[in-house]
């Protein structure tokens, strides 16, 4: 959440959506929680990724999943850049789809959150 500039941590996250009830909002945090949840719990694939991502388009999805080319690094970043050229404010997406295809590219099952322990906020700013 710090990545994303939210005041929220782990602890609040976890307390927020432990106590949630059927039809309540879980909030901007809640919902960038819900989506990581989702996107990790099935192995990875457009169908999971637009399950987790309900606002983005498969077609868009595929599109970005596989923008990048070489190294899975370079992929992931390449992935990254895309999505935050063509939706800024979305670096929870694009964030996700970074990792769902470095998984892709190192031949995982399933989407592992590495790329944002390593990134700083800064970092999300820069190009190339």
């Amino acid at each position: 959440m710090a990545l994303l500039g939210r005041p929220e941590r782990a602890g609040e996250l976890r307390d927020a959506l432990a106590f949630l009830q059927p039809g309540d909002s879980p909030g901007p945090s809640g919902e960038v929680y819900l989506s990581w949840r989702r996107a990790i719990e099935r192995p990875v694939s457009v169908n999971a990724l637009h399950r987790a991502l309900p606002d983005l388009e498969p077609e868009q999805i595929a599109t970005w999943l596989y923008a990048g080319q070489g190294p899975p690094v370079s992929r992931a970043a390449a992935v990254l850049q895309a999505v935050i050229a063509e939706r800024p404010r979305d670096l929870a997406a694009a964030l996700i789809l970074s990792d769902a295809s470095l998984a892709r590219a190192l031949q995982w099952t399933h989407v592992l959150p590495l790329l944002q322990v390593g990134l700083k906020r800064g970092d999300l700013r820069k190009s190339d």
